[in-house]
Order: C-alpha cells, then sequence, then structure tokens
C-alpha cells in the first residue's frame, strides 16, 4: 500500500487511488520498474568445460605407419626415376662428326644444320660431303665411317650400343666402314645402297654406288661382309675379297683390278684421300 500527491490540488491520495476526491484529476498508472534479474550461484561441477580431445587406443601406431609408407613411397619414387633415366641414357645413341675438312652439309627434317666438329647426328639426318672433301664419323664407341667426296648418305639408328640396329644407306659416293668390335647376336650393321644390302659383324671395308651405272662395288679389308642383291642371291666376301653388284648381277674381282688409294688401318688412314674401287 502507498499513498501518491495529487498534482493539481496536493490531497494526498492513498490505497492506490487514480482519480483525486478533491478535484477529480485521473492520475497516470504509476511506473513499473523491471524486475531485477535473479542471481543463482553456480556450482562448480555445472559450469561447461571444453571438450578436451582424446586420443583413441592405436592413433599413435596409425601416425607412424602413416609416416613409413609416405617414406617407402618416395623412395620407391626416386627408384623409379633412376630406373628411367639409366634407361633412357642405355638408350641413347652417339652418332658424331669426328673430323672434316671441306664442304659438309646436314640436312635434319628438310632443314640444314650448322656443321662442327662434335655435332651430334640424329637418326634420319642425311649427310653430304662436296667435292674435295671429306668427312670422319663415329657411332657408339667403335663404329667409324670415312666418307669421301661428293658422297650422299643417311643414317638410321634404334636401340642401343648392345642392343640394336645401324643401317647407312648409301645414296651415291664411297666411304670407308671400320667396326672395332664384333658385333653381339642381339645388334646389326649394314651398308645399304638402291641395289644391295651389304651385313656386317665386324669388320673394315669399302663401299661405293654409282647411280649412273646402278653399280655397288665393294672391297673388304678385315672380317666378312654379306652382299644380298637381286631376288634374295647373296655372297659371302671375307678378308681380300672385292665385287660389284651392277643391277641384280653380281661380279668377283681380283685385288689387282682394284685402284685402293686409302689405307685401310684406322692408324694410318687419311680421309682426305680418295677410294677408288
Amino acid at each position: 500500500m502507498g499513498s501518491v500527491t495529487c498534482p493539481k490540488c496536493g490531497r494526498i491520495l492513498i490505497n492506490n487511488e487514480r482519480i483525486c476526491p478533491e478535484c477529480h484529476t485521473l492520475l497516470p498508472e504509476p511506473a513499473v520498474k523491471p524486475a531485477a534479474p535473479v542471481q543463482t550461484e553456480t556450482s562448480p561441477a555445472t559450469v561447461a568445460k571444453p571438450a578436451e580431445k582424446t586420443s583413441k587406443p592405436g592413433s599413435k601406431a596409425v601416425t607412424v605407419l602413416m609416416i613409413i609408407a609416405y617414406s617407402l613411397g618416395t623412395v620407391i619414387l626416386i627408384l623409379l626415376i633412376g630406373l628411367l633415366v639409366t634407361r633412357r641414357a642405355g638408350s641413347y645413341r652417339v652418332i658424331k662428326v669426328e673430323d672434316y675438312d671441306g664442304s659438309i652439309e646436314v640436312e635434319r627434317k628438310e632443314k640444314s644444320v650448322d656443321v662442327f666438329k662434335g655435332l651430334q647426328l640424329a637418326a634420319g639426318d642425311m649427310v653430304s660431303t662436296g667435292s674435295n672433301s671429306w668427312l670422319a664419323m663415329l657411332i657408339d664407341s667403335d663404329k667409324h665411317i670415312g666418307a669421301s667426296a661428293d658422297t650422299t648418305f643417311y643414317v638410321r639408328a634404334k636401340g642401343n650400343e648392345k642392343k640394336g640396329a645401324v643401317n647407312i644407306k648409301l645414296k651415291e659416293g664411297s666411304a670407308l666402314f671400320t667396326i672395332d668390335q664384333k658385333l653381339n647376336k642381339d645388334s646389326t650393321f649394314k651398308v645399304t645402297t638402291p641395289n644391295a644390302t651389304l651385313s656386317v659383324r665386324g669388320t673394315t671395308f669399302t663401299v661405293s654406288y654409282n647411280p649412273e651405272t646402278d653399280t655397288t662395288r665393294t672391297a673388304v679389308t678385315e672380317g666378312t661382309v654379306v652382299a644380298a642383291y637381286g631376288d634374295g642371291e647373296t655372297e659371302e666376301l671375307n678378308a681380300g675379297d672385292c665385287g660389284f653388284i651392277t643391277g641384280d648381277e653380281f661380279t668377283s674381282v681380283d685385288r689387282p683390278a682394284f685402284i685402293i688409294t686409302r689405307t685401310y688401318s684406322r692408324e694410318d688412314y687419311d680421309p682426305a684421300s680418295p677410294v677408288t674401287i
């Protein structure tokens, strides 16, 4: 129970009267204060705590296994890369210019390539020597080619030094071929002209081809050369044998009938001197 004073006449009103009996003034409703929030004590046991991370049994073992697996994967990847590099290096063949004099042209995919000592040739390159010129080439580490003047040939090679094939396509001119080490059963070395194929294992021999007469001539200094021609006919030429194939006919010729102006020993061989056989 409370009392208020009439703002108009000053009469004191009791029992929460809102109309003054003296002046009949209507008093406004008293303002209600908002209730103060009730504070309660919270037990420490009821305070929410952040969830603690718990590790399951064996999680550390799983982590260790993952680290080991990652490490093994890295090692395997490195080994595979090394194997690929090794295989690629093993399949790489050296076909390069050792020495030359005069005018030498190399054509690769219908584009001219600048020639210099040590130039690495690619399979399929066409090589030409001009007049009064010569070229010395090396294939792998033991196969030598000495091309005389006015000679044109293509280089074909696949595989590697221990297992592969080399095919020299002689278009015209003359060349000396020397194979220092005998080829194994998985390797071949051939010299092909438009009318003959000469196969060797390890030897020294010369080959020339004259496109005007369609004649292939060969002379063997060391080893054995098998000449294939015509419709599958073959002739075996050993050291000291000479012969020529005109069209599809083979003729054996004694050594004295040939004019050999080049020394066939690699140590004494002068690539500038011509080969006439």
